[in-house]
């Protein structure tokens, strides 16, 4: 059996990207380093004693998840392991009434068959469906936030309906 975290570490220490195995280089922010290869970075903690790695994927989630913060969006991550449904999107919410679900991928990576069809089912059910990566984030502003969104809010009268 190997020893991940272990692994990991000697990577590290090393110099090398714990995903690509490739050199890593300093950056202009403190106590950072990111791959050459794949963009992956390693934040460093000298006070803690601690690292955090950080998938280019991961860190497209961070700002699409900003960004829902800032309009005040309802979101989560699905766990799909064990009895969830494989092929959700990354991130489900809500907001202003409207369902969405959201795929980051890092570069020029696509969905997965099975995660556009989960995208396709729910756009064909008046969602919203977005694949957002670096260079579309501000997508999830103008789709999520209701730039480009039509009037098809649902409004119930409960009032007058029998109980």
């Amino acid at each position: 059996m190997i020893d991940e975290r272990g692994e990991i570490e000697k990577r590290l220490s090393k110099g090398l990207c714990p995903w690509c195995m490739q050199q890593m280089v300093e950056t202009n922010e403190p106590n950072t380093r990111k791959c050459t290869q794949c963009s992956g970075t390693v934040i460093e903690w000298p006070s803690i004693g601690g690292r955090k790695a950080m998938t280019p994927e991961a860190k497209v989630k961070k700002k699409v998840a900003a960004h829902l913060k800032m309009l005040g969006a309802y979101y989560f991550y699905p766990v799909t392991g064990g009895y969830g449904k494989s092929g959700v999107p990354d991130i489900i919410g809500c907001y202003e009434g409207r369902f969405f679900g959201i795929e980051c991928k890092a570069g020029k990576n696509k969905p997965t068959p099975l995660q556009e069809k989960n995208l396709s089912d729910i756009k064909a059910n008046d969602g919203i469906s977005l694949v957002i990566n670096e260079d579309n984030i501000d997508d999830v502003l103008v789709y999520v936030g209701g730039k480009h969104r039509g009037p098809r809010q649902l409004e119930l009268d409960f009032e007058g309906s029998p109980v």
